[in-house]
């Protein structure tokens, strides 16, 4: 049993009420250690789905559970653990943002889930669980280069799937040879949907520095633009001259030197960074640009200006499976009344 004398001397060591995020990273780390790796979580989100109120519905479905808490962790992990090492360090806490710390006081103060956007957000977690769930065919939960190329309606080109699956940009959890398991997933997803943030643009780079020099030039821009050109024709699109590309690239992003992109160009430019990398990658992000509307761009900024990319992006995908779903549970209804029929003829 647990006395009060225990208590106290646990929250003298480890509570300091002028330093929350020092609080936190004492209660949440083990002890023997000075950081946080994933499995300090776990007991945590296993009490937050048991008691937060907002989060009642998943309790009949363990498996849901183990997804919405591996998520929330792989989230936190993703935003605070830079290097991919599999730690948190205090000094990583103090740095980064979204504040974990500041949301889990928001999970306290609301009943509503919909109410904390970051992190534990469950309306995210079901967008990015279904849109695995939806890639991967076999429900083996793992995605191989088919499965990926299916991935926002084949919008991303062979190429840049390859460069994926090479393991460049990121190195994949899954530990299966060529197959990217939920977490990577997770992280790409991530990195496309919200190209503004640092960790998104590192991403890309590597995914675009073929050679690895610390700098993109116009070959290696040309090797994925070659392929959006051929998608293109083969759509009967018009088609943009490589060199009007560069022109327009080089007016974006500003570059110190003309035709030579380094990371640290992309971060001074976060506003065009995405732009500039889905152009060479994503069929879909490509036309949307060269078909934008600069009017409904800033309305959808007024409507939501704390919105990240990720969050609207998320809205979108929440309301579209909500709907289909809706429509799925329509249609049988509507087969289950013909049934019921009897007399209808057959």
């Amino acid at each position: 049993a647990i006395d009060e004398q225990m208590l106290i001397s646990w929250c003298q060591g480890k509570i300091q009420p002028d330093d929350l995020v020092l609080s936190f990273f004492y209660v949440v780390k083990n002890e023997h250690n000075d950081w946080i790796e994933r499995e300090d979580f776990s007991i945590f989100l296993t009490t937050i789905l048991l008691t937060h109120p907002g989060l009642d519905f998943l309790r009949e479905t363990q498996e849901f559970q183990d997804r919405y808490a591996d998520t929330v962790i792989s989230r936190i992990f993703f935003v605070y653990d830079q290097k991919d090492v599999g730690r948190i360090y205090l000094s990583s806490l103090r740095r980064y943002k979204p504040s974990v710390i500041e949301t889990w006081k928001q999970l306290a103060e609301h009943d509503d889930i919909k109410m904390v956007r970051d992190y534990f957000s469950y309306e995210h977690f079901y967008v990015i669980y279904c849109t695995f769930w939806e890639l991967d065919s076999d429900h083996d939960f793992l995605l191989d280069k088919d499965d990926l190329l299916k991935y926002d309606g084949h919008a991303l080109s062979r190429r840049t799937v390859d460069r994926i699956f090479s393991e460049t940009p990121t190195k994949f959890t899954s530990a299966v040879p060529g197959k990217m398991g939920y977490e990577d997933f997770l992280r790409f997803l991530l990195c496309d949907q919200d190209r503004q943030t640092d960790r998104s643009m590192e991403y890309w780079f590597h995914m675009f520095d073929l050679d690895g020099d610390g700098c993109i030039r116009d070959h290696e821009m040309k090797y994925f633009y070659e392929e959006q050109v051929q998608r293109m024709e083969c759509l009967n699109y018009d088609t943009i001259p490589f060199a009007d590309i560069m022109c327009q690239m080089n007016d974006m992003i500003s570059p110190k030197s003309e035709g030579q992109f380094r990371l640290r160009d992309f971060k001074k430019m976060r506003k065009f960074a995405g732009t500039f990398f889905s152009l060479f990658s994503s069929l879909n992000k490509f036309l949307a640009f060269e078909h934008r509307d600069p009017f409904l761009a800033k309305q959808e900024q007024l409507d939501n200006p704390s919105y990240s990319d990720w969050d609207r992006w998320c809205a979108d995908e929440y309301l579209r499976l909500a709907m289909e779903e809706g429509e799925e549970q329509d249609d049988d209804n509507n087969r289950g009344m013909g049934d019921d029929g009897g007399d209808d003829g057959r």
